[in-house]
């Protein structure tokens, strides 16, 4: 109801609630939420725009009253936070799975108001059960080469951001 009685124009997508996640890894995250909101709110301040506002403004986004301050100079009554809920890569001989979860709240900055929140969870694996001598080499080769692939985790955090956003109302 808080989110169909005053939408948000303009939303931050706030870095990782969990301040040990690996760089990399929060950066795909926060990129790929901005770029998918951005489908539906008419403004999303990214991760480049946050950092340097929060660069030159010298903030801290974590802290409540730094979050207030920056919606109020960027006129953007809304922020995104988000947390990874699963992350695995698991890999056996003959079969190897990569799986991540993600948990979203959309909040108005004035009062801290939860919007919208959503989760999800994406998983993928390949590999299987070799029922021969002759399955076998080929089970561990198809396991490998998915375990060794680098683009199922960017690949992953899309869908998994895609499913999570299909939620939210469109108010461009």
């Amino acid at each position: 109801d808080a989110f169909h009685s005053d939408p948000p124009e303009c939303v931050v997508v706030l870095s990782a609630v969990d301040a040990s996640m690996p760089l990399g890894l929060a950066a795909l995250i926060e990129q790929a939420i901005a770029l998918r909101l951005g489908q539906k709110i008419s403004r999303v301040i990214g991760p480049r725009e946050r950092r340097a506002a929060e660069r030159d403004l010298a903030l801290d986004t974590r802290d409540e009253v730094d979050r207030r301050y920056l919606a109020r100079t960027e006129h953007c009554p809304a922020y995104l936070e988000w947390r990874l809920k699963d992350l695995d890569d698991s890999h056996f001989l003959v079969w190897s799975r990569k799986q991540i979860g993600l948990e979203v709240r959309l909040a108005r900055s004035a009062d801290d108001a939860i919007l919208w929140r959503a989760a999800h969870t994406t998983s993928r694996s390949d590999g299987g059960l070799p029922l021969s001598l002759m399955s076998l080499p080929i089970a561990a080769a198809e396991a490998t080469m998915f375990n060794q692939d680098a683009d199922q985790l960017p690949s992953m955090i899309g869908d998994v951001v895609r499913r999570l956003v299909v939620t939210l109302p469109d108010v461009r």
